[in-house]
């Protein structure tokens, strides 16, 4: 093999910065992960931190409203373990929105006549609201348990929280002095399309909105600063009532499909101080029951994530393949090749500055190959996915990136979204 053809050296100098972009990139993103986690407990940390006996220590009456629109295969699991909570100053609100199945008796199966629990029934949606920020709002605000409460926490019906789910989220409020908090369910990875794009797919929203720019504080006992990217997953959900109603409540943001970034917002632009957490396991949740289910699901969040902004999309999706399947595969060619041309290079052969690249090539694409690997695994496992599973990233991120491209193309063309029992459509004015 000639080592000295034009070519080769043409093909190590450009190698030498992709490894380098690589490596720097995947660093800093390692900077990110290991800051967020020493600065951040996770839900599952501050429930272990509890101890027993110390059942409904924190003295806050709590209201959890779950809405469900159509929910009899998974809402006696939430029901089951609300039932569960450790907290013992706690009423539940299930708000049942147009329900056309058998939700109501697989409900009232598991709740029996049980003086903890309010079934509210929400029979019509107006035209300018969207279905589940209606049912929350009826429910919170036609229900004394809802207005009396010290806080409200809205739970999606599709979840199931660890018993000490709601007496974990009070203690992370109060010891952060925070308005509102969200956690960031674990999600089943039982189906391919779990374990093989839905990482990818929460890996391009957290790249969207970083869980340390999400949090009003950097850290406990250390200075409050304004959330400079503010979101919130609907899944759990956790406010201060006063604070909620002042705001106008689910009303505000009525008309919103993504009605938890936009509660967040909300709360950011009013001075209020909310909180970002991962669960790791304190709430679990599948989300889809199929790839089609799946894809429309992200497409809509996607959508809703960037106010329907298609240009955004689409240079996400270009980020998205450039950064997680077309870097990562030419610096494994560039290494490949280095550790090739290092291998026909004989002692005392070979200039220095050419030794020199090839090393640079091997050493510092290793590294960086190494980083991106390790640090993919370790989010999978923190997400209690596989982490074997971490290898399929690179072809999770395509996918995710067709969806990001498929949900710029809707809003250009126009196509309504198609949720909870309903049909939106959006203007070329709501497109900006």
């Amino acid at each position: 093999m000639n080592i000295d053809h034009p070519i080769i050296h043409v093909l190590l100098w450009i190698g030498s910065g992709v490894v380098a972009f690589h490596a720097v990139y995947w660093g800093a993103a390692w900077y990110q992960v290991v800051m967020t986690m020493a600065r951040l407990p996770t839900g599952m940390s501050v429930a272990k931190r509890l101890g027993a006996g110390r059942n409904g220590r924190v003295g806050s009456r709590v209201c959890v409203v779950v809405p469900a629109h159509n929910e009899e295969s998974q809402i006696g699991t939430i029901a089951k373990s609300l039932l569960q909570q450790t907290h013992s100053d706690l009423h539940i609100v299930f708000a049942l929105d147009r329900c056309t199945d058998r939700t109501r008796e697989r409900l009232e199966q598991v709740i029996g006549a049980d003086a903890r629990v309010t079934v509210h029934f929400v029979e019509h949606c107006p035209d300018d609201w969207a279905g589940k920020p209606h049912a929350m709002w009826r429910a919170i605000n036609d229900t004394t348990a809802a207005r009396d409460a010290d806080f409200i926490a809205t739970v999606d019906a599709d979840t199931e929280l660890d018993p000490r789910c709601i007496e974990a989220a009070l203690v992370v409020m109060k010891q952060r002095s925070l308005d509102m908090v969200s956690l960031l369910s674990t999600l089943t990875s039982a189906a391919w399309f779990e374990r093989v794009v839905q990482p990818a797919a929460t890996f391009e929203l957290m790249r969207q909105y970083p869980i340390r720019r999400a949090n009003a504080t950097v850290g406990n006992g250390q200075k409050a600063r304004p959330a400079r990217r503010p979101f919130a997953n609907g899944q759990f959900i956790m406010v201060r009532r006063e604070v909620y109603f002042e705001l106008g409540g689910h009303e505000s943001v009525k008309d919103q499909i993504l009605e938890d970034v936009a509660l967040s917002r909300r709360f950011a632009r009013a001075g209020k101080r909310t909180g970002l957490l991962i669960a790791n396991g304190l709430i679990r949740c599948r989300m889809y029951n199929s790839f089609e289910e799946f894809r429309l699901g992200w497409n809509r969040i996607y959508r809703e994530s960037v106010h329907r902004n298609p240009k955004r999309l689409r240079s996400y999706a270009r980020r998205l393949r450039t950064l997680s399947v077309y870097l990562p595969i030419a610096v494994v060619l560039t290494t490949v090749l280095a550790g090739v041309c290092a291998m026909f290079l004989q002692a005392g052969t070979g200039d220095g500055l050419l030794r020199g690249l090839l090393w640079w090539n091997i050493l510092v694409g290793g590294g960086g190959l190494t980083a991106f690997a390790l640090l993919i695994a370790v989010a999978y496992r923190l997400g209690q996915s596989p982490w074997l599973w971490a290898a399929s990233y690179p072809y999770g991120s395509w996918v995710v990136a067709r969806i990001l491209d498929s949900a710029a193309a809707d809003i250009e063309s126009g196509r309504p979204i198609r949720w909870g029992g309903r049909t939106y459509y959006f203007t070329a004015a709501n497109k900006a």
